[in-house]
């Protein structure tokens, strides 16, 4: 369907692999193919419909001149989520009070999949040292941004039930995004010591 599309218009490109390499390394080989063909400005949307199209202009008219990096946030002041199990919703919930207590950024929703990126701040990051694959891949930039002193905001959104396909997450995806985070937590202690030593 996409190289059918494809076909029509010129600015659809279809990245094929040789296999399954994870949702995180999707992602940067989507972001550097995007800056290497002259983009300023990168989002991640999922394909399932979770998120809205419709809310594309939204979120890049909130972007501007003024953000790094802005958010679709389901935690916001003024978002729904929709269609989630009681314990899915307490999961992602935990996980994003335990990614804002360990990591000391006020984000409210670190581990959302819609979100539009400047092209300075993911060179800035080094989309090279980005480890996490799964649900902690999100958490991973949104510190790695904060730490690079990026200006991040959300935006309220409504989170709908997915229309195809099937959820990937597992107990390991869990567990990595908890290990993941917890190991985020250290470096940013040793920035921070790092920091202090050279004001000594």
């Amino acid at each position: 369907m996409v190289e059918q599309l494809a076909l029509q218009f010129p600015q659809i490109h279809l990245i094929t692999r040789p296999s399954k390499s994870g949702l995180g390394s999707a992602y940067i080989d989507g972001f550097k193919f995007a800056m290497a063909n002259g983009a300023t400005r990168c989002i991640e949307i999922d394909a399932d419909l979770s998120h809205d199209p419709s809310d594309l202009p939204r979120l890049l008219a909130h972007f501007g001149d003024n953000f790094d990096l802005v958010i679709g946030s389901r935690y916001v002041t003024g978002s729904k989520v929709l269609g989630l199990s009681k314990l899915r919703l307490a999961l992602s919930k935990i996980g994003n009070v335990y990614a804002k207590l360990l990591l000391g950024f006020k984000v409210e929703d670190s581990t959302g999949g819609f979100r539009c990126y400047s092209a300075d701040v993911l060179r800035s990051i080094g989309l090279d040292t980005v480890e996490c694959e799964g649900y902690g891949f999100q958490v991973e930039m949104t510190f790695k941004a904060f730490v690079k002193g990026a200006r991040i905001s959300e935006i309220p959104i409504t989170f709908y039930p997915r229309r195809a396909g099937a959820s990937k997450m597992s107990i390991r995806i869990v567990f990595e995004a908890l290990i993941r985070t917890a190991r985020l937590a250290l470096s940013k202690r040793a920035y921070a010591a790092l920091d202090l030593a050279n004001m000594n």
